[in-house]
């Protein structure tokens, strides 16, 4: 099994400092199109094909919404809005493009 390596990083802001964490997360091409699949049939209108986005996308979208607002609630609340835009828009998704990015360009639009 063949894997490649996607090198990130990610600021995290502190009071009074910036930290950088450096990660590497291997990436199994093969999931990148089972990703590519899922998509294609949530976009015929297939609901269990997006369930299984959701359940991949959730736990990072919500960190993403509660490093940004750090309350619990109003976070869930966001998320919960976040997946019913993306589920209401999917068919306006370009699969050429990460389906993560547009995830978390919808998660930022409704933070702000």
């Amino acid at each position: 099994m063949t894997f490649r390596l996607k090198i990130g990083i990610i600021l995290k802001e502190s009071v009074t400092k910036l930290y950088f964490i450096r990660f590497i997360m291997a990436e199994d091409p093969k999931s990148n199109n089972d990703e590519i699949d899922l998509i294609k049939k949530a976009q015929k209108g297939e609901a269990e094909a997006f369930a299984a986005l959701y359940d991949k996308y959730l736990n990072p979208i919500y960190r993403f919404i509660f490093f940004k607002v750090t309350h619990r609630q109003e976070a869930e609340d966001i998320c919960q809005q976040v997946f019913l835009n993306a589920w209401k828009h999917i068919g306006n998704f370009v699969p050429k493009y990460p389906f993560s990015s547009w995830l978390y360009r919808i998660a930022r639009n409704a933070v702000i």
